[in-house]
């Protein structure tokens, strides 16, 4: 409870998009065949996390002013 107070809840929603971050890492480690699909999937998940964390930063802002 003290992460969601201290990091707020945007964000440790926004954290569990890292695990099939993770997930390709360790599958490369691991030697594990990679289809076109998976980078693309990263990517797409990437940018998702950018567009969230803009938004949080901006309405941080918003409610700071």
């Amino acid at each position: 409870m003290r992460l969601v107070t201290t990091a707020g809840a945007g964000f440790l929603a926004t954290t569990n998009y890292i695990v099939p971050v993770v997930a390709l890492g360790a599958g490369l480690v691991l030697g594990e065949a990679i289809g076109l699909s998976a980078p693309l999937g990263l990517v797409i998940i990437l940018v998702g996390i950018v567009i969230a964390r803009r938004g949080q930063r901006r309405a941080s802002r918003s409610v700071q002013t």
